[in-house]
Order: structure tokens, then sequence, then C-alpha cells
């Protein structure tokens, strides 16, 4: 018989693993440090047939009660508006794949908030697009100077 999730989190593997992220992280909430309230080890993603202590420790995550609550309530709304200003921006497949591999090799949470600040200074108060996507194509080819034409 399977054990259920809530089970699953009393197990010694489990524990052990929660212990070693809240360390991790200094024992204080990621998004807003608070170290104060309850905190949990939260999973940014589920895979399936997966125990909750197999996954990496980049996944896993301290948030607080509250901002915990937060991203588990309101992640799926927020990707979906993500989603439809993707489409609205009308991106081509290839400016999303250059968006797609800056985030996914970026050395996070240090890349993040220089890739977020240039995002936001890039598209909502410098303008144009054009600008961002030269600036995120030479990104690219920093990460990935094979792509560079004759390379």
């Amino acid at each position: 018989m399977s054990q259920s999730y809530i089970e699953k989190l009393r197990d010694p593997r489990w524990q052990r693993k929660r212990l070693e992220v809240l360390q991790r992280d200094d024992w204080k909430c990621r998004f807003c440090g608070d170290a104060s309230s309850t905190l949990a080890v939260h999973h940014k993603w589920y895979i399936p047939e997966r125990e909750p202590w197999e996954y990496p420790d980049g996944v896993l995550i301290t948030l607080c009660e509250e901002c915990h609550g937060k991203e588990t309530k309101d992640r799926p709304g927020t990707e979906e508006q993500l989603l439809a200003a993707v489409q609205d921006a009308n991106f081509s497949v290839f400016e999303i794949e250059w968006l797609t591999d800056i985030i996914i090799n970026a050395k996070w949470p240090k890349d993040r908030y220089f890739f977020l600040a240039e995002l936001e200074g890039t598209i909502c108060h410098v303008g144009p697009r054009d600008e961002f996507l030269r600036w995120s194509h030479e990104e690219l080819l920093k990460r990935h100077p094979e792509l560079r034409e004759g390379a």
C-alpha cells in the first residue's frame, strides 16, 4: 500500500532533506527574509512518481507560511498571465527560445536580479523591443559562443 503525501512528509528521508534545505537557507524565507514565522520547504515543481526527498536541492526553497501560501495559491494564475503576455507580445519562437535559454542557464539567484532589472529597464523604461532582443541575443551568445556565425 502506498503512503499518502502527508505520510511521506513524515518519512525520515524527507525530514533529513528538509533540515538540509532549511540550514542552506539560513532558516529564513527566501522571498521575504522572515525568520520568525513557521517555515516550509517548498517544491518549486513536482515530477510524477518522484518521492519528496528525491528532488535536487535547487528545486527546494524555504518559505514562510505567508509566502508559501501565496506561491501555492497564486502560481498557476501567474504562470497563465506570463504565457498570455508572451502571446500578446507576439514573440517569435526564436525570441522565446532566447528568453528560455537565458532563464534556464542563469546562475540563480545572482543572475535573476540582473536579468529582471535588465528586462524591466529595457522593456519598460528604455522601451524598444529591438533593444531588448539585441541584449538577450548578446547574452545568449555570451553563454553559448558556439552559436556565433562562423564558430
